[in-house]
């Protein structure tokens, strides 16, 4: 398989097909879709989508990435090479900041509540800008990083306020990276 990425899209993919069921998650070689569900039934194959929902401040922009994702990336860069010099390190992060962290060092704790919703929705919100004249037979995947699983109340408001917005993916579903064998159907 190509990168971490790709392969990351893929687990989650069969994630949810395993619970799913009616078929497995297949590999796409290309660009699109990240995988595709075949029905064990030898029906049409479904495209299966998967997008990141990384914590986002309300005010940051989805066209430009994630600054959490970055931050994530250049600590791990920054781990990399204090291990190199012998320190160890690690890279900590609590929803608002990431960074290293070394013996003795102190991270800060988080001062905003979290908004799982929130992230979810500017995630999928995100992937319904990009082209999809298909969307009306994508299984949408969300992958939520490093959120726990979503209580029932945020799976309902989420589900609302994807109705109200008429949100165009076949099915929604979402996989919480703390728990590696929850999956949680959305719609």
């Amino acid at each position: 398989m190509a990168d971490k990425k790709k392969e990351r899209e893929l687990r989650l993919a069969r994630r949810v097909v395993a619970v799913r069921g009616g078929g497995e998650a297949v590999e796409e070689t290309g660009t699109w879709p990240d995988a595709w569900f075949v029905p064990t039934d030898g029906g049409e194959r479904m495209p299966i989508e998967v997008v990141a929902a990384p914590p986002r401040p309300g005010n940051e922009p989805t066209n430009k990435g994630s600054r959490m994702i970055r931050e994530e990336k250049a600590a791990e860069r920054r781990q990399d090479e204090l291990v190199r010099q012998g320190s160890p390190a690690l890279v900590v992060s609590n929803y608002e900041t990431v960074g290293v962290v070394l013996p003795g060092d102190r991270f800060p704790v988080a001062v905003e509540p979290m908004q799982p919703v929130a992230w979810v929705l500017a995630a999928i919100r995100q992937k319904q800008t990009m082209h999809y004249d298909q969307a009306a037979r994508t299984i949408l995947v969300v992958d939520g990083l490093q959120m726990m699983p979503l209580y029932e109340s945020e799976l309902g408001e989420l589900a609302d306020r994807l109705a109200a917005e008429r949100c165009p993916f076949a099915e929604v579903w979402f996989c919480p990276e703390v728990s590696n064998d929850k999956v949680q159907p959305v719609r």
